[in-house]
């Protein structure tokens, strides 16, 4: 395979206070900070990773979780290819937040957009998520600690392997059609040219 390169813009959601600043900082800088300030609106994060002959680029918008903002949010929901929907495994009324950022993101997004429920601040305790909620919203789970950096690389790169694993399956695919369409058109070209000599 030929290298390539590609670029993918993944979303965070989720109430304030579930640590989606922090889950960034801990995965761009290696850095956490207890008492994290609020996204005043967004911020943008911008990684690249090397996998195989393929270099994805992750740009990671990480939107703010107060109310105020959400009239905002939908602007940058645009053309994303996933988004992280986060909740605070130790507070169970985040994770009723992040069903309601469902439901507005589903709004925005194409159908085949990858969703991802992190459920954050893992050192805290475990959550069983309902397996019947995820696969009815086509979504995959993953529990991370911004703090402790449990399963954060972990999730960064499975966005991306799943990412690149379908935006190189459609390549395939379109490649495949332009082949097929190719050989179709052929024989008939030829069928053409000797009808008319």
């Amino acid at each position: 395979m030929k290298e390539m390169s590609l670029t993918f813009k993944i979303i965070l959601l989720g109430d304030s206070n579930v640590g989606k600043t922090s889950i960034l900082k801990r995965y761009s800088e290696n850095t956490f900070t207890e008492q994290q300030p609020p996204t005043i609106g967004l911020a943008f994060y911008k990684k690249v990773v090397e996998r195989k002959n393929i270099k994805i680029t992750l740009e990671i918008w990480d939107t703010a979780g107060q109310e105020k903002f959400k009239k905002i949010a939908p602007i940058y929901y645009r053309n994303a290819q996933a988004v992280l929907i986060c909740f605070d495994v130790s507070k169970s009324d985040t994770l009723e937040g992040a069903k309601r950022w469902l439901e507005e993101i589903d709004k925005y997004l194409s159908s085949d957009c990858v969703k991802f429920l992190v459920g954050n601040k893992q050192d805290q305790g475990d959550f069983e998520v309902d397996q019947t909620f995820l696969e009815n919203n086509h979504m995959k789970y993953i529990q991370t600690s911004a703090k402790t950096g449990y399963n954060v690389d972990k999730l960064f790169r499975r966005v991306a392997r799943t990412l690149a694993k379908t935006k190189i399956k459609k390549m395939e695919s379109l490649d495949q059609k332009t082949i097929i369409t190719l050989q179709v058109q052929g024989p008939e070209e030829k069928q053409k040219k000797s009808l008319c000599c």
